[in-house]
């Protein structure tokens, strides 16, 4: 079935992310997948901006919604090139049957052509000849007027498809855009500080937190306006990511060495990075981001090549310059589904696998090979074709 989205888009005035984050945190149901394709349709890039304070798992949840849309929509196209081909076929199949039908009268008529001189046989064929040839004019005429409805039918279905199919691309073009953006965020390519929340032990010079991730470093110079800067004495700055993350990279900018102690402002910084706005694990310690370049960071402890958290706690004993941070990593704990079997077939799983299908599903841990049915997960969605999924 099409979307019919695009008439509707003027109606939509705000997102309804957080209702959809709601719905899915609170097990409630799943609000309408069509509403949520309005909201982004509306705005992409806006969607996408406030995707990022969602919580990981409603927004794993969303992409997967959208791949089902753009599945759909591809659906769509493929029943109007269906539809179309099959009228267009329905109109030579017509115009074949007429030319069968036109070549049977002609030979009938020949055979009466060719009859012997007889008066009483002539008399006959003559009589079978009119018949012949008034069945012979009816059904020319049936024909003909089926084949003319034929192609009117096939010219309204090459209209119908000409006007839908530049609007289906165009949603398909922008699902394609929204979904890789947000699937951007996931696989740690976004910068998850960009526009967040950032709190400081104090505010020196009008250097203000949000300066840190506004996305501008101006190049390490405090004077260009996008440089916070906190007062003197212990200091620290916190960036609240808004959802745990497993942090895998960091790129810092420092200030410019143009004055005495430019340096020591932006370095010999503890970096930290975990759950809590304060009192976190290190992540590096004693480190220099002066110079007015981006500078990147690797955690010293990460484990399997991240270290999770939703704060990134930067301290120093004295005053501190941040010109910009960028925070890149995955979704904590997230889950990739991958089908690895229909019902009745066996799939090979190290990791978590899930039998059944749409929403419902039934889920353990598992290693090597297993049989994916009833009698090894149960029925966790009766009367309905079920299949298993692995995520290792």
């Amino acid at each position: 079935m099409m979307l019919c989205l695009f008439l509707l888009l003027a109606q939509t005035s705000a997102f309804m992310l957080p209702h959809v984050e709601t719905h899915i945190q609170n097990n409630t149901g799943v609000p309408k997948k069509k509403e949520l394709l309005e909201s982004f349709l509306s705005e992409p890039k806006k969607f996408v901006e406030e995707a990022t304070n969602l919580d990981p798992v409603a927004l794993g949840v969303i992409i997967s919604w959208l791949d089902e849309l753009l599945q759909d929509s591809h659906d769509t196209e493929k029943e109007l090139e269906d539809t179309l081909a099959g009228k267009e076929q329905d109109v030579v199949d017509l115009a074949i049957a007429l030319a069968d039908a036109d070549g049977a009268v002609k030979k009938a008529t020949g055979d009466l052509e060719d009859a012997n001189d007889d008066v009483i046989v002539k008399e006959k064929i003559v009589e079978e000849k009119e018949k012949i040839v008034e069945e012979k004019e009816a059904l020319e005429v049936a024909a003909k007027g089926a084949h003319d409805a034929q192609i009117e039918v096939a010219k309204d279905a090459q209209d119908y498809h000409d006007k839908q199919i530049p609007s289906l691309d165009n949603e398909q073009s922008v699902l394609v855009d929204v979904i890789e953006m947000l699937s951007k965020i996931t696989s740690g390519v976004v910068d998850l500080a960009l526009g967040k929340d950032v709190t400081m032990s104090g505010v020196g010079f009008g250097g203000v937190g949000s300066l840190a991730v506004d996305g501008n470093s101006g190049g390490g110079n405090f004077a260009s306006g996008h440089c916070a800067h906190t007062t003197d004495g212990d200091s620290w700055i916190v960036v609240d990511l808004g959802h745990t993350y497993d942090v895998t990279k960091m790129i810092l900018t420092g200030r410019l060495n143009q004055c005495s102690n430019c340096v020591a402002q932006s370095s010999g910084w503890t970096i930290k990075v975990g759950d809590s706005p304060s009192g976190n694990p290190i992540c590096k310690a004693n480190f220099d981001l002066s110079g007015g370049d981006q500078v990147s960071l690797n955690c010293d402890n990460r484990e399997h090549g991240h270290m999770p958290g939703r704060y990134v706690e930067m301290t120093s004993s004295q005053a501190m310059v941040l010109c910009e941070i960028e925070v890149h990593g995955d979704v904590f704990g997230q889950v990739n589904w991958v089908h690895c079997a229909n019902e009745g077939e066996k799939c090979y799983c190290d990791g978590t696998i899930r039998y059944g299908a749409d929403d419902v599903w039934s889920e353990h841990s598992n290693t090597g090979m297993v049989h994916c049915g009833n009698d090894s997960f149960g029925d966790p969605a009766k009367g309905v074709h079920k299949s298993c999924e692995c995520d290792s």
